[in-house]
């Protein structure tokens, strides 16, 4: 299964966020060897809010190209 995700905090960043709901949850600092994901789609978007950081070691990819919408695709 591909799961394509933003990079938002990086080992030792602090991190603010809600869960999908209004539960509010304190910063929470993101542990060295991992990193905090989030989708685009924040209100239907499984990510870390709902299972917390994710190891390094299970990132096997990276995004090189935005397609849609058209007037944005380019290579990044």
């Amino acid at each position: 299964m591909i799961v394509m995700k933003r990079i938002v905090g990086l080992p030792g960043d602090t991190v603010s966020y809600h869960c999908c709901l209004t539960t509010c949850r304190a910063p929470l600092v993101v542990p060295p060897g991992h990193l905090w994901l989030e989708g685009d789609n924040k209100a239907k978007s499984i990510d870390s809010r709902d299972y917390g950081p994710v190891p390094m070691a299970l990132v096997t990819g990276r995004s090189v190209a935005v397609v849609w919408p058209p007037s944005r695709m380019q290579f990044v």
